[in-house]
């Protein structure tokens, strides 16, 4: 065991230097080397290392890495065979008519096509015979990991985070549990357009999982589909995250480009099937409700205490104090797509800029005060709308989750009571933030145009301001990029924009 620790931790080493050596390279072709042979590292040690790799992966689409999402090399089906059970209760090499030596290897165990005795083609997941023992030795390694830097000066919850991750693989190992899972996802969210395999409890046990075989593409064929395909999966999938949130309140936690496949049905519609239940995210219905109600007192335009909506959604009052005065803006930021019934357009929406502007480093604040169990949402989150973007769907979010949610959901946000938050000590306003962004057009007589708008939309100007005065706006020195560098340096303080007299009417921008 504790040859096997010293191992580990070398190996880990190893990884670490070839991650040094990425950052400093400055030769692609030589940096493209070293991305494979961390690929090759992640892909042996399986378990949490390649869990890694994987949201990599995900994340930089890049080849060097593509074998962690969609199969490493399988082990031999012999090997695995000590994972099912003897007894007459739990599912036996004898409930199988034929079991394919061919698998689908991954982080955690390994997937082969087999026959059930009545002809039922299945989908047999087995989990590899040490990875409980493996797992439990990374767990430990990232125990290791000293609270330093941001994470210590911003008061940051690294053993939430480490525990909540902790309990995240441990779960993914029950496959018993996962199965229930499965079976109600299956249950429960029924969509248009979504697929969620059949499992077969009596045949499953903590490390055998059996469900119906399905068959599709990677993501990355969608790529090559028609266009009004695209649009289908992308309204799919979007609709599949908001009945999850709001509906059921559990998420899919891991839906890289590996957890799912991509098909046409026997009538020819797209269709998106969801696999590998082990990582779901809870969310209480305090949490939800919350969230929807800060997204309805936006789009509404109604009084509602910021505080009180992310105190009741779990982020720590005490914290959120120092940037309470920021939290307007920044809510906008955050649920932009669902403020406007028009398609959102992905690309758009930078969080990051907009957080760094208004907060510079107290966005550490804002971090710091979630619960730990936001990295999972997010990180599942995330890889929803990644895929969105990528197949450059631009959809109405709002109108999407009216239709996923139902108005019984929505008016039950209305209603909700947010719970008493617990007393933090007020801080005073450090600077002033604009309230509303203001664009007008007049003439000597009157006002011809006059929109006013959140501040942070001073980000969007060449989107907002239509094109036949943008056009003479470009004619007189119009220089977007000198307008942002100035926005972000003065963080959206109260001020004038652009102001400038053009064939006789008078072009206004501020904020005030």
């Amino acid at each position: 065991m504790i040859i096997e620790r010293i191992q580990r931790v070398a190996r880990h080493l190893q990884l670490l230097i070839s991650i040094i050596k990425l950052r400093i390279s400055k030769k692609e072709q030589s940096r493209q080397k070293i991305r494979e042979k961390i690929s090759e590292h992640l892909a042996k040690s399986g378990g949490l290392s390649m869990k890694i790799g994987q949201v990599v992966a995900d994340v930089g689409q890049n080849s060097a890495f593509t074998q962690l999402l969609k199969g490493i090399p399988q082990r031999k089906l012999k090997d695995l065979k000590s994972q099912f059970s003897a007894h007459p209760d739990q599912p036996c090499l004898e409930n199988f008519a034929h079991i394919d030596e061919k698998a689908t290897a991954a982080s955690l165990g390994q997937v082969h096509k087999g026959k059930l005795n009545d002809g039922e083609i299945v989908a047999i997941k087995i989990q590899y015979p040490e990875i409980e023992q493996t797992i439990k030795s990374e767990v430990g390694l990232a125990g290791l990991m000293p609270n330093m830097g941001p994470a210590k000066r911003w008061k940051i919850d690294i053993s939430g985070y480490k525990e909540t991750l902790k309990e995240d693989l441990y779960k993914e190992l029950d496959y018993e549990s996962e199965a229930r899972r499965q079976a109600r996802f299956k249950r429960e969210l029924v969509l248009d357009g979504l697929c969620i395999p059949k499992v077969f409890p009596a045949l499953c046990n903590q490390q055998v999982l059996v469900q119906n075989w399905e068959e599709g593409v990677y993501f990355d064929e969608v790529l090559e589909w028609k266009r009004s395909d695209q649009l289908i999966i992308a309204r799919t999938l979007l609709m599949t995250l908001w009945k999850s949130i709001f509906v059921l309140g559990e998420v899919h936690g891991d839906p890289h480009m590996g957890n799912c496949y991509f098909r046409h049905s026997e009538n020819g519609q797209p269709e998106v099937v969801l696999l590998d239940f082990g990582s779901t995210v809870n969310i209480s219905e305090a949490q939800r409700l919350a969230l929807l109600k800060l997204i309805l007192a936006l789009r509404e335009n109604t009084e509602i205490s910021f505080m009180s909506c992310f105190s009741a959604m779990g982020f720590d009052t005490d914290k959120l104090a120092h940037i309470e005065h920021e939290l307007p803006s920044l809510s906008r930021i955050l649920l932009k797509p669902f403020i406007t019934d028009d398609p959102f357009d992905g690309n758009t929406w930078n969080i990051g800029r907009g957080f760094e502007v208004i907060l510079q480093d107290r966005k550490w604040w804002f971090r710091s005060a979630g619960p730990s169990d936001l990295l999972l949402l997010m990180r599942a989150f995330q890889g929803i709308i990644r895929q969105i973007v990528q197949l450059n769907a631009k959809l109405p979010w709002w109108i999407l989750l009216e239709k996923a949610i139902g108005e019984s959901v929505l008016q039950k946000a209305r209603e909700f009571t947010l719970p008493p938050m617990k007393e933090y000590k007020k801080r005073p306003k450090l600077r002033t933030i604009a309230n509303a962004l203001h664009v007008e057009i007049s003439d000597a007589s009157e006002t011809l145009m006059a929109l006013t708008l959140p501040p942070d939309e001073a980000f969007d100007l060449q989107c907002l301001i239509p094109t036949p005065v943008l056009d003479k706006l470009d004619s007189s020195h119009w220089n977007n990029e000198s307008l942002q560098k100035k926005l972000r340096e003065t963080h959206l303080a109260p001020q004038v924009i652009y102001q400038k007299e053009i064939e006789g009417k008078s072009y206004k921008i501020w904020l005030a």
